[in-house]
């Protein structure tokens, strides 16, 4: 069996998938946008994920691009996006705040 990046069954996959679901994707996350009150969570990983990935993989498929190419660029833009990097800074303060709560309890 082919590794998943060499299976063509995957690209035509992802293909479909982004093509019937951009539009929809694209009015959920408008809808959301309006609001001010969604919580980090939502934010990074509907919008800066799901929403940033199918977007950016659509638009890279539009301009005649190779699909690993489209793909990579789509992961690109989701690690960069300012709400995933948001949550992945709060995730590793959070780490860090409790393995320091760990060492102050062993040092008591």
């Amino acid at each position: 069996m082919p590794d998943w990046n060499d299976d063509p069954r995957f690209w035509d996959s992802l293909d479909n998938l982004v093509s019937v679901s951009w539009k929809p994707l694209k009015e959920l996350i408008d809808i959301l946008s309006e609001t001010d009150d969604l919580p980090l969570q939502t934010k990074a990983l509907l919008m800066g994920g799901l929403g940033t990935f199918t977007r950016i993989y659509a638009t890279r498929r539009s301009e005649s691009n190779p699909p690993p190419m489209a793909f990579q660029s789509a992961v690109e833009s989701v690690y960069s996006n300012q709400h995933v990097k948001a949550l992945m800074g709060q995730a590793a303060d959070a780490m860090v705040d409790s393995k320091i709560e760990v060492m102050k309890e062993g040092s008591e």
